[in-house]
């Protein structure tokens, strides 16, 4: 009979304190899964929140940006001091927030000197309509968009190809009115990999015989917050200040065919050539307009392009984000049910 009671005993203690320790375990991890999903939640809106204001709202609000984010790293860095002091979610929702806030704010710098600012300049720019293709690109230097006059055309004939190091042809054509080509033209349609090294020029609506218009590129955000080096991540872009070179070493190029060609009429009539040919250095490149050749309809072509192009970049950069911060959250609410393990502390 001793041997039964036992037995009894055992079953009558064990029988009632396993399933207790059962709904125990599931307690913990059910905690634990809360403190993951309000930290990674709470990092994700967090995150896309930074990178949304910083691509589309400095260009406007600059300051606005900056003390947002300063908020929200405050309110993180609050949280994540306060986590002992009671609510099982400030150590998760701290950690993932005050990291959202750091890793939105350096993508969002990089968003925004790539796409944003680009998107909203093109967005907003002035508009020229009946430039004469002559004329000096100074004054309209700060134009976005331009409408030349009826008689404007791209000069595929004398346009050349400059082969870089990354293996692109970066392509320039003149853009000339019904008199020939002036020495060195101030405005040029480019593109890349739409040439041969000469002529053959086919970049976007050169072979449009409707098309007078075109999309200035840009050279790039003028902003102190952003270094130099930084800024030549971007520099792949349309815009960057290295693309900007070597469409100007192929409009150096497509000059040199021009004052080749004016030389060879020249000899041919039997007349000199005229003094300007001599030059073969130009005054100022920084008054040089290349362009994007479009028809009229397509004038928002890269004011959509590079809108697009955020969106897409927010959407890559919030997935990675959320799949390398849930390791972070997980390890955070494990560890904030390590330091508070009575279910009698709040959530926040």
């Amino acid at each position: 009979l001793a041997p039964a009671g036992a037995m009894r005993a055992f079953s009558d203690y064990y029988g009632a304190t396993v399933p207790l320790k059962f709904a125990r375990t599931f307690e913990v991890g059910g905690s634990t899964l809360e403190c993951f999903f309000a930290g990674l939640l709470g990092g994700i809106i967090v995150f896309a929140s930074t990178l949304i204001l910083c691509v589309f709202c400095t260009f406007y609000y600059g300051n606005v940006v900056v003390s947002s984010i300063c908020i929200a790293a405050a309110l993180g860095l609050i949280a994540l001091l306060r986590s002992n002091a009671g609510g099982i979610w400030r150590l998760p929702v701290g950690s993932c927030c005050l990291s959202a806030v750091l890793f939105g704010w350096i993508f969002g710098r990089y968003g925004y000197c790539a796409y944003g600012y680009f998107a909203l300049y093109y967005t907003n720019a002035r508009t020229y309509e009946n430039v004469d293709p002559m004329q000096r690109g100074a004054s309209v230097a700060d134009a976005g968009r331009i409408v030349f006059a009826a008689e404007a055309r791209v000069d595929t004939v004398h346009a050349a190809g400059y082969l870089a190091e990354d293996g692109v042809m970066y392509c320039a054509a003149p853009i000339v009115g019904i008199a020939p080509p002036p020495p060195h033209p101030e405005f040029w349609a480019v593109g890349q990999d739409c040439c041969s090294a000469i002529g053959d020029f086919t970049c976007d609506a050169a072979k449009d015989s409707s098309a007078r218009s075109g999309v200035v590129l840009l050279n790039g955000p003028p902003f102190g917050m952003v270094s130099s080096s930084f800024l030549s991540i971007t520099a792949a872009s349309p815009a960057g200040a290295e693309t900007r070179a070597k469409y100007m070493a192929a409009a150096r190029a497509a000059e040199g065919q021009i004052a080749r060609a004016q030389a060879a009429d020249a000899a041919a009539s039997g007349s000199e050539a005229p003094p300007a040919l001599m030059e073969d250095v130009r005054q100022e490149d920084s008054t040089v307009m290349f362009v994007r050749w479009v028809s009229n309809e397509n004038l928002v072509m890269l004011s959509r392009y590079y809108s697009e192009k955020a969106w897409v970049f927010i959407a890559l950069a919030t997935f990675a984000f959320s799949c390398l911060s849930a390791p972070l959250a997980w390890v955070m609410g494990r560890r904030a049910i390590a330091l508070l393990p009575t279910k009698a502390a709040r959530l926040f």
